[in-house]
């Protein structure tokens, strides 16, 4: 104790205080208790830097005795991890301030470092001269380890232990500057799984996590330590290539890429295959500012999608002019059907053992104000994405229950129209079925006037509501057409499992009939087939004579094509049956 009091009585302050109560013991003894017991590590150097003393708490968070620290220069404490400036800045600020404070790095005895909050401050003598230093500090590792844990909870993402869409953001911003600097290339590559939500639905989400993570692991290592991997949303990822040289480094990687993330998963509830699908872009080549390549990288990776999934695109101009329209139709389909913009037209299907018209198929056509005729292979993949497709559907099945309504009154009272139904709408809106058969009732129709037509590609999803909603419009008497027959994906188990009434010939099968015997082939096959399983069949794309007779010889019930007329408005229609009207029915 007396050593450290001849100390502090060189502290200008504290030597008037102890002046004036140095004859009181009790006071003393109460002063070097609070310095004693203070939770804040204290130590008395030297103005050559040698360490005087140190309080309890200051042997506990080094874990050095004071007699081991006694007599030794401060250097001893130095982490080994903080560059000489750092001490030279520090040094400088106190020789000027008088004070330095801020987070330092303190060595203990077993070397290992933790971080401390110090505050160093310069006591001067009577001379104005620096006698000694007071340093005080505080061990925050808690703290640190608190603030370090929230920053990689709000930076990385905890099922896949990689950097989250924030983060990526933030080294790309970096990667990007640094590129543009040093006259390098970096890549950006936007990854999306494919059908995805199918392994959700199939195996849980306990399944689709342990997927993700797979993933992820395999996405790390396609990569070199100077590149970056990311997960940007539930399925999608993102990769930044570093310090490109040749594209050709990048479309390696992809191909890696798409080979790793192809090949089986073992979810433990069963084996599941994926694929992906890739956007790419270059920077500088594509852009020179963040979000210009980060848009670039999403309409490559919708560009890839829409060619069929599995793909990798590269950026182009064209895709950015793509975008724009889309961004334009979306924003215009809003408010199409409020200003009245769509209408149905309608294309007759012709019996071909007598020509007579007593069914046709509705299509939507979207008379936008300043672009004209819209057609539907543009506007309905947008409608699905969107959602919008759900109230355009519905809209549509209205104008078609009135209008088979009057047809049945007017000209024929079997009168059908095919109405065709998106597989978004049997997923996002599974009541729509019982709605729809209210709707014919109020209308007075009965159920065979309406034909609903489905493509190949929708029972491909195996989903029950698919099959029950068609099972409702069934048992309401509407008939169900499979549209496109014979192209991607035909299987005879999907005619067994779902109750099919008609098949519709895909057209590129039957435009080139005349002069393709395996065509012809073909077509005989699916009309046998077809017949042999209750069902009517349909040629679709029709549009001459010959194909004609061709498809009435070899059994085939309806044709529809150009032949008999392109789509038309309702009034044309409606000519067109007065032209051919068939002898009514009774």
């Amino acid at each position: 104790m007396n050593a450290l009091l001849k100390w502090l009585f060189k502290i200008p302050r504290l030597a008037r205080l102890l002046e004036t109560h140095q004859k009181n013991e009790a006071y003393l003894e109460l002063a070097f208790l609070a310095y004693q017991n203070s939770s804040e590590a204290i130590a008395v150097v030297s103005a050559q830097h040698t360490i005087v003393a140190v309080n309890p708490a200051f042997e506990k968070i080094t874990g050095y005795a004071e007699s081991e620290l006694i007599g030794k220069q401060t250097q001893i404490l130095n982490s080994g991890h903080t560059s000489p400036a750092f001490y030279e800045l520090l040094w400088e600020e106190i020789s000027t301030t008088g004070s330095w404070r801020g987070e330092m790095r303190i060595k203990r005895k077993n070397g290992e470092d933790f971080p401390a909050w110090s505050a160093v401050t310069a006591v001067k003598d009577e001379r104005g001269e620096v006698s000694l230093y007071i340093v005080q500090s505080m061990d925050f590792s808690e703290k640190k380890d608190a603030e370090n844990m929230l920053w990689r909870q709000a930076n990385y993402d905890s099922l896949t232990g990689l950097p989250n869409g924030r983060l990526c953001r933030e080294w790309f911003r970096h990667e990007m500057l640094d590129c543009l600097y040093s006259g390098t290339r970096l890549a950006l590559i936007g990854i999306d799984l494919d059908n995805f939500r199918d392994v959700n639905d199939a195996h849980g989400y306990e399944g689709g996590n342990v997927l993700l993570r797979e993933a992820a692991r395999r996405i790390s290592g396609c990569i070199r330590d100077i590149d970056i991997a990311a997960r940007e949303a539930a399925d999608e990822f993102g990769i930044i290539l570093t310090e490109i040289i040749d594209v050709h480094q990048v479309q390696t990687t992809a191909r890696q890429l798409q080979t790793l993330l192809s090949e089986p998963y073992d979810l433990g509830s069963g084996i599941v295959h994926i694929t992906a699908s890739m956007g790419i872009t270059i920077c500088p080549d594509d852009g020179a500012d963040e979000e210009t390549l980060w848009r670039n990288a999403e309409h490559a990776l919708y560009t890839a999608k829409e060619a069929g999934k599995n793909q990798v695109r590269f950026f182009t101009p064209a895709m950015e002019a793509l975008a724009r329209r889309r961004l334009f139709l979306i924003n215009d389909m809003r408010k199409a059907i409020a200003l009245q913009q769509f209408e149905l037209v309608y294309q007759p299907i012709a019996e071909l053992s007598s020509g007579e018209i007593h069914k046709a198929e509705s299509l939507l056509r979207w008379h936008h104000p300043t672009d004209g005729i819209i057609l539907p292979a543009e506007f309905i993949p947008i409608a699905e994405e969107t959602g919008m497709i759900i109230a355009l559907s519905n809209w549509s099945f209205e104008q078609v229950a009135v209008q088979v309504a009057d047809w049945q009154k007017r000209f024929y009272p079997e009168f059908q129209i095919s109405f065709n139904m998106s597989a978004m709408e049997f997923l996002t809106d599974p009541e729509n079925s019982q709605d729809r058969v209210a709707l014919m009732r109020e209308n007075g129709i009965h159920g065979r006037g309406i034909v609903v037509e489905i493509t190949e590609s929708m029972l491909l999803q195996s989903e029950v509501n698919v099959n029950d909603r068609l099972q409702d419009f069934h048992q309401a008497g509407m008939e169900i057409a499979l549209d496109d027959f014979g192209t991607g994906y035909s299987s005879l188990s999907y005619l067994k499992t779902f109750d099919v009434d008609y098949l519709k010939i895909d057209q590129s099968f039957v435009m080139d009939m005349e002069n393709d015997s395996r065509n012809m082939a073909l077509i005989e096959a699916i009309i046998v087939m077809g017949h042999k399983l209750g069902m009517k069949i349909i040629a679709e794309g029709v549009s001459n004579e010959a194909q004609m007779k061709l498809l009435a010889e070899a059994g085939c019930d309806y044709g529809q094509g150009y032949l008999f007329s392109e789509p038309v408005s309702r009034d044309q229609f409606e000519r067109l049956l007065q032209e051919k009207k068939p002898a009514k029915k009774m």
